[in-house]
């Protein structure tokens, strides 16, 4: 079944990219202990609708830590993004940028960090630009996601920091009763508890900043 639906999309659409094992290998908590071969593909141009993107991440383990998206920032002038879990079982992990009092960012510094447990048609309306962010998969079948970010020919998308911290600021693992935990990535410093929120929790909060900026 799994590999099935994994060769459908190859056939109906147009191939973005994907994402091997060997490059999630650089923001996974344990990556000598290996697991699927690839992590993720990500599909373009799925719709002349809002979505855009279609991302499809393999279920399964890396060690302990769910199979997950890299996990970027918007440099993109673009304000915010969307995302809708289409089938399976995800958590989308939101970090926000930590800027001192001069206004220079910390990268290796989080001001705040979400989790949000969705269910399939669970929507992330305003994805402000200043979260990094990424999806696991932390169910038994392929988790598939849309999105409605819009190339523009310039790059959109920065993973450096990601890559340099050795990824997001907590890893999502499976903990020895088999149940969902985190972990924190001690390459941060002074990592802030986690919030867990609903999806709906999470659009409020946005959408009231938004509104306060525009004002």
């Amino acid at each position: 079944m799994e590999v099935n639906s994994i060769k459908m999309y190859h056939v109906f659409m147009k191939l973005k990219s994907k994402r091997a094992f060997a490059e999630l290998a650089e923001v996974l908590k344990n990556p000598e202990e290996g697991g699927p071969e690839i992590a993720y593909w990500v599909f373009e141009d799925i719709s002349s609708s809002k979505w855009k993107n279609l991302t499809l991440i393999t279920p399964g383990r890396y060690g302990d830590e769910y199979p997950k998206t890299y996990g970027h920032y918007h440099t993109s002038e673009q304000m915010f993004e969307s995302s809708k879990l289409i089938s399976g079982e995800g958590i989308f992990l939101l970090q926000k940028k930590f800027y001192d009092r001069n206004g220079n960012w910390i990268q290796n510094r989080v001001e705040s960090v979400y989790f949000i447990q969705a269910m399939p048609g669970d929507e992330m309306v305003y994805i402000p630009r200043e979260f990094a962010h990424s999806w696991s998969n932390v169910g038994n079948l392929p988790l598939i996601t849309y999105d409605d970010w819009i190339e523009t020919g310039q790059p959109t998308h920065t993973y450096a920091e990601i890559r340099n911290l050795k990824g997001m600021a907590y890893y999502l693992v499976e903990n020895p009763n088999g149940q969902i935990d985190y972990v924190s990535n001690l390459n941060y410093i002074d990592n802030p508890e986690p919030k867990w929120v609903t999806p709906e929790e999470f659009n409020y909060l946005t959408q009231n900043k938004y509104h306060e900026k525009k004002q």
